[in-house]
């Protein structure tokens, strides 16, 4: 498998003088290969959202190197890191993030509209990935008229249309009900499995975790421990992460 993510030796400080810095990650590195469903872990304050968000081109890092698809991050401007973004990487929200005035469709469009992409290839894509979710036939109706489930089907459309190297979710399920987070994490399995999308999710919720094959795990902005599925069941996973979160102060 080919390395997607290189995290090399990240340290993120916040503050702007000695009194007043906090050392948010120290020294993280790791690899994240093109396919992996990845989970990120760890008690509150030990750096998993930062991590996530430097790896998302949102924050900077103060040391270190993020390298994405061969690209240093880093040695990108303002304007290149916005279009790198809008070209490599697909974002899935906690509360939806659509549009309620736009149908599913239009939704799901709106990356490609900004790429400003014809609209016929628009149109394939939408169309393409909506049967690949199974919501082509909801297309044409508003959010408000659909259910939980097909929301998050949508909100998933959207981070796959500009078919991403790297799918990002930052704690996706944490306003949503035990049955809902069941889905969407159902739906991000499906998209790994056979769309071979590679996922990156950052949770507290161990059951949420055992959907992806590896988790890292953070403890004071360090990387604490690493787990592997492997070929065991998704339960025996949960009880390994579990025992994980038990030594490191639970959630």
């Amino acid at each position: 498998m080919n390395e997607l993510v290189k995290v090399r030796h990240v340290e993120k400080y916040y503050g702007t003088s000695q009194e007043n810095m906090t050392k948010a990650l120290d020294d993280v590195s790791f690899d994240i290969y093109s396919g992996d469903f990845i989970g990120i872990m760890g008690s509150s304050g030990s750096g998993k959202s930062t991590l996530i968000n430097c790896i998302a081109t949102i924050d900077d890092i103060t040391a270190g190197q993020i390298i994405i698809d061969q690209t240093d991050i880093q040695t990108l401007d303002k304007k290149k890191l916005t279009m790198f973004r809008q070209k490599n990487l697909g974002f899935i929200f906690q509360d939806y993030n659509l549009l309620d005035t736009l149908t599913l469709e239009e939704n799901i469009s709106l990356p490609l509209i900004i790429q400003k992409l014809p609209l016929k290839q628009i149109e394939k894509r939408v169309e393409q990935v909506a049967r690949q979710l199974g919501i082509s036939a909801v297309l044409k109706k508003y959010p408000s008229a659909v259910s939980g489930g097909q929301k998050q089907r949508c909100a998933c459309a959207r981070a796959l249309i500009s078919q991403p190297k790297l799918i990002v979710a930052d704690e996706p399920t944490g306003a949503l009900d035990s049955r809902a987070s069941q889905i969407l994490m159902k739906t991000l399995q499906e998209m790994n499995q056979t769309l071979a999308s590679t996922i990156l999710v950052v949770t507290h919720d161990p059951f949420v975790a055992s959907y992806c094959n590896k988790i890292f795990f953070l403890e004071d902005g360090k990387l604490f421990n690493e787990l592997h599925a492997g070929n065991k069941p998704q339960t025996a996973f949960y009880h390994d992460i579990l025992n994980v979160l038990a030594v490191i102060g639970g959630i």
